[in-house]
């Protein structure tokens, strides 16, 4: 179970990162976007395939989660770059 939520784990730290430097890396977010999604689509795969039912839905979870966690921090940005 460990080695399921260390991954996910990281990447929520970097979006701790990215929302509190959003202004000076918001040229790098698409990037680090779609490498966190294809990242956790992947790590879904993987643990579905070689992990019990359980582990196989945490991950999957765990991947809506930080899907979600992407989310707000686009429409954080979109809201600093479209606001007065």
């Amino acid at each position: 179970m460990k080695q399921t939520l260390k991954p996910f784990f990281i990447l929520f730290f970097l979006d701790l990162i990215f929302l509190l430097f959003s202004g000076y890396l918001r040229d790098f977010f698409w990037l680090y976007a779609n490498c966190s999604i294809l990242f956790c689509l992947l790590w879904t795969l993987y643990t579905s395939s070689k992990s019990t039912a359980k582990m196989a839905y945490t991950s999957f979870f765990l991947s809506i989660l930080q899907l979600s966690v992407i989310l707000l921090l686009f429409v954080f940005l979109m809201a600093m770059y479209f606001g007065t």
